[in-house]
């Protein structure tokens, strides 16, 4: 944990991702903009969608998908329930 992580408060961190989030992007993206380390970044959105503040999206392109050929850690967090991305 950096200094500065140890710092804030834990609420600060988790609205800091969830406003990324409102933005856009990937979990890669988020912890960059951020600056907070990307397994942290992950646990708090694991953690927002159990918890239903954020949802994950459901889409409609099918097999057509060109989100499901990135690397895992650049997909976007609304695609991480979809069963073509795993």
């Amino acid at each position: 944990m950096t200094a500065g992580l140890a710092q804030e408060k834990p609420s600060s961190v988790v609205t800091r991702v969830l406003d990324e989030v409102r933005r856009g992007g990937t979990p890669t993206a988020i912890a960059a903009r951020t600056g907070l380390p990307p397994d942290l970044v992950t646990a708090v959105l694991t953690e927002l969608v159990a918890a239903g503040v954020v949802g994950t999206a459901s889409c409609s392109v099918g097999p057509t998908c060109g989100v499901a050929a990135m690397p895992r850690d650049d997909r976007p967090v609304r695609c991480t329930s979809c069963p073509l991305s795993h």
